[in-house]
C-alpha cells in the first residue's frame, strides 16, 4: 500500500509538471507566433511614421545666396574639419561642422558660429516636418541619457506631439538634425521585436 501510494502521488506531480511546461511552452509560442505575425502585417513605413513625419526633407540652398567662404568657417571652427555640409536649417542657410571635439552649426551666409538649438527651435523643426493631421500641441523635453524609447545620439530633445498617436519626434541637441520618431505603432512593433527575441533566447538555454 505504501509503494502503490509513493507512485501514486509520482504520477500526479508527473502530470502536474507536465501539464504546467505543456501550458509555458504553449504560451510562449502563441505570443512568439502573435509576435511574429504582428511585425509581418505592419508596414515598416507606418511603423517608421512616414505619413506623419517627413525626417528625410532637404531643401536645397537657393541659387544665388551669398555665403561666407569656406575658410571664413575653417577658422572660426577652432579645431581640425572632418565633414562639412551645406544645408538649409528653420529658413537660413547653415554650415554643419563636424570636428573632433562634436558638431556644431554655422551661418553660413557670415561665417559665425551658432548657438545651439533652443526648445523652440527644435519644435519649430518637429512641426515643419509634421505631415498629420492639423498642427497638435506639443512639449519640448532635453534628453540625456538611453532610453528604451531612444538610444540615438545625445543629447537630444524630445517633442511630444498631443495626436491620437502620441507621437514623440528626437532632434540632436548640436544639429537639429530629427533623428528619430516614435509612435504607439512603433511602440507595438519594437514590443513584439523584444517579445520575438526574448523567447528565442529562453528556448535556446
Amino acid at each position: 500500500m505504501v509503494l502503490k501510494s509513493a507512485k501514486l502521488r509520482l504520477h500526479l506531480l508527473s502530470s502536474s509538471t507536465h501539464k504546467w511546461l505543456a501550458i509555458v511552452i504553449g504560451s510562449q509560442l502563441l505570443l512568439w507566433f502573435t509576435s511574429g505575425a504582428l511585425m509581418s502585417f505592419l508596414p515598416i513605413d507606418r511603423v517608421h511614421a512616414d505619413h506623419l513625419v517627413d525626417r528625410k526633407a532637404v531643401t536645397a540652398i537657393p541659387s544665388g545666396t551669398a555665403l561666407a567662404p569656406p575658410s571664413a568657417i575653417v577658422a572660426a571652427s577652432g579645431a581640425p574639419i572632418e565633414a562639412m555640409t551645406y544645408r538649409m536649417w528653420l529658413g537660413r542657410p547653415v554650415a554643419e561642422i563636424a570636428t573632433a571635439k562634436g558638431t556644431r552649426l554655422f551661418d553660413a551666409s557670415t561665417g559665425t558660429v551658432l548657438s545651439a538649438p533652443t526648445a523652440r527651435q527644435a519644435e519649430a523643426i518637429a512641426h515643419a516636418a509634421w505631415r498629420g493631421r492639423g498642427q497638435p500641441a506639443a512639449t519640448v523635453e532635453r534628453i540625456e541619457r538611453a532610453t528604451p524609447e531612444y538610444r540615438g545620439t545625445l543629447p537630444a530633445r524630445r517633442v511630444a506631439f498631443t495626436d491620437a498617436d502620441s507621437t514623440r519626434v528626437f532632434v540632436v541637441a548640436d544639429t537639429g538634425r530629427i533623428v528619430a520618431v516614435r509612435t504607439r505603432t512603433w511602440r507595438l512593433y519594437d514590443f513584439s521585436g523584444a517579445s520575438t527575441s526574448w523567447i528565442g533566447r529562453t528556448t535556446k538555454t
